[in-house]
């Protein structure tokens, strides 16, 4: 009998663990939807919870816009909120020095990858997508 009870609250663990992960995912897919996909795969990994440090998000990041050649303007805000969440100030000022020795605000990645969200949002303004209604 008291194998019997224990599989049954397994089997019930497990079922409310599967309803909790089709919640997260319906949410997700609420919250991605309509957006252009480079914007849907932020709040996606977000949501998600992928990116449970610097590093991760990091590695992550610059992996998905090493090949890009530019992002919608929804996508480039939504990576620019999260850099600027993990490292305040570094899409004003990338190469921002800090302290009597003026030594870099920021780490070498971090600078890299922030200039390379801004060199891709200036590629989208030059191609004339500047704002949501542009032609």
């Amino acid at each position: 009998m008291q194998v019997d009870l224990k599989a049954r609250d397994e089997r019930i663990a497990r079922a409310r663990e599967l309803e909790a992960e089709k919640a997260r995912q319906r949410e997700i897919e609420t919250a991605t939807s309509g957006l252009p996909e480079d914007a849907a795969w932020v709040v996606q990994k977000v949501r998600s919870n992928a990116w449970p440090d610097n590093g991760a998000f990091l590695a992550d990041a610059e992996t998905y816009l090493g090949g890009r050649e530019m992002l919608s303007s929804e996508g480039y805000a939504k990576l620019s909120e999260e850099m600027e969440r993990r490292w305040r100030g570094i899409m004003a000022n990338p190469d921002a020095v800090e302290g009597k020795k003026q030594k870099s605000k920021f780490k070498d990645r971090q600078r890299a990858l922030a200039k390379r969200l801004l060199q891709l949002n200036a590629a989208r303004t030059q191609a004339g997508f500047a704002s949501p209604g542009a032609t």
